[in-house]
């Protein structure tokens, strides 16, 4: 092994639960891509995708993985991305089910090859973005859309639910309203029926 491999692969031997790419190193992007391969193949790396390496923990099964909410912060940023589908619902107690793989809703075209999780594109929805959503408001939204689908609870318990988190502030009505004209027009009427009477 060359002082050139040494060097890299000591330097990410000492990390633990950290993204790798080849920018971080100073060398030709190509060697890096070599060393960072002979890694994954040793066990010491888990590719994420094209370019991106994870070191977490070794474990008897090998590098755990990262958890998918960092992957997507690292490869779509935070700002507008929540959960969808079922993550959606049962992270606002609207469903017991849990699904096999997290669900989420980017502002962006869903990136490729993103293991472990269920993406959704809502690249047309760019107010969300604009409106800085958070996840929670994100996933009112994408309950909002996917409402007969996914509710486990009947309609008017889910209305209860969704109003009381209006009212004692777990989300914010003004930011919504801002990212509403993006949204379906069936998102837009449930969620003016919702705001009735919410300060």
């Amino acid at each position: 092994m060359n002082t050139f491999t040494t060097t890299i692969a000591k330097r990410i031997a000492n990390s633990k639960n950290r993204f790798w790419e080849p920018a971080d190193f100073d060398r030709s992007p190509s060697r890096v891509l070599h060393v960072l391969g002979e890694m994954v193949e040793a066990g010491e790396l888990r590719r994420i995708r094209r370019g991106l390496y994870w070191r977490g923990t070794a474990t008897p099964l090998g590098m755990s993985p990262p958890p998918a909410e960092a992957v997507l912060a690292k490869v779509v940023g935070k700002v507008g991305v929540g959960p969808s589908g079922l993550s959606a619902a049962h992270l606002l107690r609207l469903s017991t089910q849990v699904p096999r793989l997290p669900e989420y809703a980017v502002p962006v075209r869903v990136p490729e090859n993103l293991p472990g999780m269920i993406v959704r594109s809502r690249a047309a929805r760019w107010k969300r973005r604009d409106a800085k959503l958070r996840p929670t408001e994100i996933a009112f939204l994408e309950v909002l859309d996917s409402w007969s689908n996914i509710i486990e609870v009947s309609d008017g318990e889910a209305t209860k639910t969704l109003r009381r988190l209006l009212a004692r502030g777990d989300l914010r009505p003004a930011a919504l309203q801002a990212a509403a004209g993006t949204e379906p027009i069936q998102v837009q009427r449930r969620l003016e029926a919702l705001l009735v009477g919410v300060p």
